[in-house]
């Protein structure tokens, strides 16, 4: 039975971070006002407001375009880490080399090969997936083949003494202990998935996305419209990385329970 305290404690989760986001808006508003900050450079809330109203069927189409993106390479993204963290999981031999030419890959500035993938890839939606996965891949790699190892010796033994398989290991152990890992690294995977998305429409864009709504903004000095595109990119990383939360404590219910004690 949940107790009034715990349930106190899990409306105070929300309110603490709603009443600094209503501060930090507040204060925003004071030094815009007060000139401290410059309008033409750090517009005030009613002006990034007021742009948001103004562009609102361009901002709706970018907001669905970009989160589009994202979601999709998300998927892509933790799909194909887990799938590389489990066979470097499985073969070990090819652990340390495997993993040095990932470091040399998330090492790599996109903004230098961004050329190289346009002429290769072409525009569209598969050269902005590309460069998602390239920003956000290593996280939940890295994450997901360190929970792979951290399995308990005791219950390797006992699955050993059982004479299970190597593949009956992975599927109802390994897997299932190491995904608290699995989500700890998704959800840095998330926020980079965000910024990819918008690099990758700011680079080779096909002319909608909030990246690119950004990068045209600034061309034409719209500081205005630049925070309103920020702000909507705020709002897709919050309610995504809720949503993600809600996911784990569904794959992981004892995870809720933990907390609540």
């Amino acid at each position: 039975m949940t107790s009034p305290n715990h349930f106190r404690f899990k409306h105070l989760q929300w309110i603490f971070p709603l009443l600094l986001c209503i501060f930090l808006v507040a204060v925003w508003s004071v030094l815009v006002a007060r000139k401290v900050l410059q309008p033409t450079i750090v517009p005030s809330p009613s002006q990034t407001i007021l742009a948001a109203l103004e562009f609102r069927d361009t901002l709706a189409a970018d907001f669905l375009a970009t989160l589009w993106e994202v979601i999709l390479g998300f998927l892509i993204t933790v799909g194909l880490a887990m799938v590389a963290a489990i066979a470097l999981h499985v073969l070990p031999r090819l652990s340390q080399a495997m993993y040095g030419l990932l470091l040399v890959l998330q090492s790599v500035p996109l903004f230098a090969v961004a050329p190289v993938l346009f002429s290769v890839f072409g525009s569209g939606l598969g050269i902005r997936l590309i460069v998602i996965i390239l920003v956000a891949f290593f996280p939940v790699l890295v994450n997901t083949a360190e929970g792979l190892r951290r399995i308990d010796p005791e219950l390797l033994d006992l699955f050993g003494s059982m004479n299970a398989t190597t593949w009956q290991k992975l599927m109802l152990l390994e897997i299932p202990s190491a995904l608290a890992m699995v989500f700890a690294g998704s959800k840095i995977t998330l926020t980079m998935c965000v910024i990819g998305a918008v690099l990758a429409e700011m680079l080779v864009g096909d002319m909608t996305g909030l990246g690119y709504r950004i990068k045209s903004a600034n061309a034409f000095f719209r500081a205005d419209l630049v925070f309103a595109c920020i702000a909507l990119l705020s709002l897709m990383s919050v309610v995504l990385y809720a949503l993600l939360t809600l996911s784990e404590r569904r794959f992981q219910p004892w995870t809720s329970r933990e907390e609540g004690r």
